[in-house]
């Protein structure tokens, strides 16, 4: 009976010890992937940076990156759309660097569209604009030296006419944007037109 608590011990050992070793590399994982994200989004904002309050979605888009650039890019061998990794982040947690005042929810953003047509009803201006982005979180090469994630975005545009105010037709697109890291620099090296509206 004592050989087989023993074992038994000795198996709840090695369990508990696996199960702490995979977590611990879990962590380390998820740790690496947030920072490789910070570095590139600070590269993507750069290339474009926000401009007005709510420009930005609170969530992350769930848009899938296309095999042919998963494979091109990446060098993965699959036969299916890729992707982006599940996170426990938001986007104003990867893009630290830019002010809160910049992230809004739909809700937010709803709210903050109602205000402003408000102010542009009741001024002067002659157009009026609303520009929303939204990002994927990005999916990193094996060796994170390539990075891939889509960027959808969006315009909604007032005019003020001899009739009243007049809403054009809305603009969108979105598309596939590839970054290479050379040290610690992140730089784009395309973008891949995914839609236009």
């Amino acid at each position: 009976m004592a050989y087989w608590r023993r074992v038994a011990w000795l198996a709840g050992f090695a369990l508990c010890f696996s199960l702490t070793v995979a977590v611990k590399a879990e962590n380390e994982r998820d740790a690496r992937l947030k920072a490789e994200a910070k570095l590139l989004f600070k590269a993507v904002l750069a290339d474009d940076p926000p401009a007005q309050p709510c420009q930005l979605d609170s969530s992350w888009d769930n848009y899938p990156i296309p095999e042919a650039v998963a494979r091109k890019y990446l060098g993965l061998r699959l036969h299916a759309e890729l992707a982006s990794p599940q996170t426990d982040t938001n986007p104003y947690e990867i893009l630290e660097s830019v002010e809160s005042k910049f992230f809004c929810s739909a809700n937010e953003t709803s709210k903050f569209v109602s205000e402003q047509l408000k102010k542009f009803e009741a001024g002067a201006e002659t157009s009026f604009y609303i520009n929303s982005r939204k990002y994927t979180f990005p999916v990193f090469s094996d060796d994170y030296r390539t990075a891939v994630l889509v960027a959808s975005g969006s315009r909604s545009t007032w005019l003020r006419t001899p009739e009243g105010i007049r809403s054009l037709a809305g603009e969108a697109a979105g598309g596939v944007e590839v970054y290479q890291r050379r040290g610690n620099v992140w730089r784009r090296v395309t973008t891949i037109q995914l839609f236009v509206t």
